[in-house]
């Protein structure tokens, strides 16, 4: 009995064995794959979607030898139609697994996003945490401009999408699962980083200028992801500025030791101070009868203070420095003020970024149908800030 088992374990493991030979090892042979490192998309000149996308092309025979801003680009009627038309016309197999960002032009985001980004999340090509953004220029461009930050493009957006926690961010990222999930919710709500170059000068006394003092063609640029953009019905609706952004960050939980500036009257001074939000705490709980809704939002901070202007310090050096009561005080206030512009912009744009109407229908049911229609847009809302340091 034994040795037939072993027989059958064995003939399985030659079956594996072979069918892996015949099929992984053709698709991934180093010298016709094309690893894609991020997608953009955008609107075809002469079809539906353009469709741009960076690749990491080895060399074969040459371990050092690089093409970091290869991109290969194809046009369709359908997204898959444009990458097919990309593979064709490079003459590579395109290989998703490793696609981590997509980038969707400002030319689609008039209309539903999810038509595009649907493909991406109903297909095993592409993984269900690549990161989604937007910007206010074509996709493609982000993928083509030459950064100081990394060789590759992809890789610098991803440094300041990305930073590990405890790292101080002002930027809201969100994959691609979690986008269409909101969009699919009750609240038909999500948003994305909308991602804006910034140039920077890259002339020094040792570069050769072209003819005529004109721009260098490769300019450098940086990125910067402080705006959100905001979707209801997978259609752009409004922004988020750099504040507004960094409060819904706290709202989530989702900030650690990350700072902020405020400007507080001491001493007969005014002076600044920055502001380091070591742990946040957040709830927002949601009230519901016929026709009346209530969102209470309570947010506890644990700040200390980072640097400020005065002209002497109370820190002596020392690491524990319990917040002076104007400190505290001016603290309340900027965030209770950023979290009422937050609301002003939610009641705008009917989006639903608190989750209101997923927690009336969660927990609220009965009301669910009285308040849907209206309860993003007119909801009474009650703002609690608790600011503490150390005792």
């Amino acid at each position: 009995m034994n040795i037939r088992k072993t027989k059958i374990f064995v003939a399985l493991f030659f079956l594996v064995f072979a069918m892996f030979l015949s099929n992984d090892f053709g698709l991934i042979n180093i010298e016709k794959t094309a690893i894609v490192t991020a997608l953009a998309i955008d609107k075809g000149e002469k079809y539906n979607y353009k469709i741009t996308v960076q690749v990491a092309v080895p060399e074969a025979g040459n371990a050092n030898t690089e093409n970091p801003k290869a991109t290969i680009s194809g046009e369709g009627d359908t997204v898959a139609g444009a990458l097919k038309d990309a593979g064709s016309l490079s003459g590579w197999y395109l290989k998703l697994s490793f696609c981590n960002l997509l980038i969707i032009g400002n030319s689609l985001t008039s209309d539903s996003v999810i038509k595009e980004l649907d493909f991406f999340a109903k297909t095993l090509n592409v993984q269900d945490s690549s990161l989604v953004i937007t910007t206010d220029n074509n996709a493609s461009e982000l993928l083509e401009k030459a950064s100081p930050l990394d060789n590759i493009s992809s890789f610098a957006l991803q440094k300041v999408l990305l930073k590990e926690p405890g790292f101080d961010s002002e930027v809201l990222p969100i994959d691609l699962r979690e986008f269409v999930n909101g969009i699919y919710s009750k609240s038909s709500s999500a948003y994305m980083p909308l991602v804006k170059m910034v140039k920077q000068d890259s002339s020094s006394s040792g570069e050769s200028k072209s003819s005529g003092g004109s721009e260098s063609k490769d300019e450098k640029v940086v990125f910067d992801a402080t705006t959100t953009a905001l979707f209801k019905n997978g259609i752009m609706v409004g922004m988020l500025n750099k504040e507004q952004t960094f409060i819904l960050k706290m709202l989530k939980g989702l900030t650690t030791s990350t700072t902020f500036p405020i400007s507080a009257l001491k001493d007969g001074e005014q002076t600044n101070y920055l502001i380091n939000a070591l742990r946040t705490t957040p709830k927002i709980k949601v009230s519901a009868d016929n026709f009346n809704l209530e969102v209470d939002i309570f947010i506890d901070v644990y700040c200390k203070v980072v640097d400020q202007n005065a002209p002497w310090q109370d820190s002596e050096n020392s690491r524990n420095v319990p917040l002076d009561s104007e400190v505290i005080n001016a603290s309340k206030e900027k965030l209770e003020k950023d979290i009422k512009s937050l609301i002003e912009i939610i009641k705008q744009t009917d989006c639903d970024l608190l989750g209101i109407t997923d927690s009336v229908y969660k927990y609220h049911y009965p009301y669910y149908n009285q308040v849907k229609d209206f309860c993003v847009k007119n909801f009474t809302e009650k703002i609690s800030v608790n600011v503490k340091g150390q005792k």
